[in-house]
């Protein structure tokens, strides 16, 4: 947790913090961090006096988007906090996929429309962006450089790219496997693309070339996954337990690495998975829990939802 004290105004500040944010986020690959005034109320958006002291924390957190109110699991405190948003999203947002981007929550994709928005994570403003070209949820979704992939989906193959610098969304060739439910990962210009319901097989996307190729190995079953890449291991996660295998290897000598263990219910809800010092927070929706797993010790700790995030 970083703290700053500074005189200046709060638009000021805001502007600065985020670019801070912003270039963090590009050096260490990792999901925003926010910052929240713990001063005086700053639930508007106009400035405040310019010569009054405001104390903000660095915040990192997991987003959980119902159809009126953002949740937040603020990892320092190991607690939920409940913003109510300044418009309601009159529709089912269980099967959204979520993701933090400069500092704003990104949500996209929805049982009934292919609306996309964005919500800002302290004062709850909620802004409509491009919508999706293809209808459908349950996607995987990653950002990588400035962009937004969102792969598959409702027993789907369409893939697209949100497009930051033109705010459109770009259709992508459509993937190899039909799959919904899984959270993609990245590593070194490639998105990997593991399981989810509807497969047991895996695929990684160049970002260069935008040609899909498939990855040797299964997984067990077609359950919900969540992958995830350390600088020389790439994991698949899933409630039967997770599977490694060593990224330096030759792709087509690759092979899964079990180490069992029952999560109990499924892991995707949508949400980003957050690293902070090796251990990887998971929003598990069923449970309404966050999973602190650490891959290099084999360890892995719960955080019951304290006020019910669904």
């Amino acid at each position: 947790m970083l703290e700053v004290l500074k005189w200046c105004s709060a638009s000021d500040l805001l502007l600065q913090l985020s670019q801070v944010c912003h270039f963090y986020s590009s050096l260490s690959n990792q999901p925003e961090v926010w910052f929240e005034l713990l001063g005086p109320d700053y639930s508007s958006h106009s400035d405040l006096s310019p010569k009054q002291q405001y104390r903000f924390v660095a915040t990192q957190f997991i987003p959980v988007v119902s159809s009126d109110s953002l949740r937040k699991f603020i990892v320092h405190s190991q607690s939920w906090q409940s913003l109510p948003l300044s418009s309601a999203i009159n529709v089912d947002r269980s099967m959204s996929s979520v993701l933090t981007v400069e500092g704003q929550v990104f949500v996209t994709g929805t049982p009934s429309t292919p609306d996309t928005f964005q919500i800002h994570p302290i004062s709850g403003l909620v802004t409509i962006l491009d919508s999706l070209i293809t209808h459908r949820n349950s996607m995987g979704v990653i950002r990588y450089q400035a962009n937004i992939y969102a792969f598959a989906g409702s027993s789907s193959k369409q893939c697209e790219v949100y497009m930051a610098g033109e705010a459109l969304w770009r259709p992508l060739p459509p993937c190899l496997s039909i799959r919904s439910a899984f959270t993609p990962t990245q590593h070194s210009g490639k998105i990997y693309l593991l399981g989810g319901c509807g497969t047991v097989r895996n695929e990684y996307f160049d970002t260069v070339t935008e040609i899909y190729h498939p990855l040797p190995m299964k997984l067990p079953g077609e359950y919900c996954t969540v992958a995830i890449c350390t600088d020389i291991d790439l994991y698949a996660v899933q409630q039967i337990g997770y599977y490694c295998c060593e990224l330096e290897k030759p792709v087509e000598t690759w092979e899964l690495t079990p180490f069992s263990h029952s999560f109990g219910t499924s892991f995707w809800s949508g949400s980003p998975v957050l690293c902070i010092k090796e251990v990887y927070y998971i929003y598990q929706t069923a449970k309404g829990r966050i999973i602190a797993l650490n891959l290099k010790k084999r360890t892995f700790q719960e955080f019951p939802a304290k006020s019910s995030p669904t």
